[in-house]
């Protein structure tokens, strides 16, 4: 598998990107056939799964007031 990995010019990261910078990963570039489709394949039934933006807001809202109660 061939894979090249994309880095970014240094800078001054946000508050919110120095919270998230443990979850962020480089990018990386997928070329063998097999693996494309299991990515496309898992990204589909993710997709598939997830709820409709509307329902995704008043679940996170839901979440959130749970949370702070």
């Amino acid at each position: 598998m061939s894979a090249r990995t994309a880095s970014a010019p240094p800078r001054t990261a946000s508050a919110q990107e120095r919270s998230s910078a443990s979850t962020s990963s480089a990018a990386e570039l997928i070329e063998e056939p097999a693996a494309v489709t299991r990515y496309r394949l898992s990204y589909d039934r993710l997709r598939d799964r997830a709820l409709p933006p509307p329902e995704s807001i008043g679940f996170i809202r839901g979440v959130l007031e749970e949370q702070t109660s």
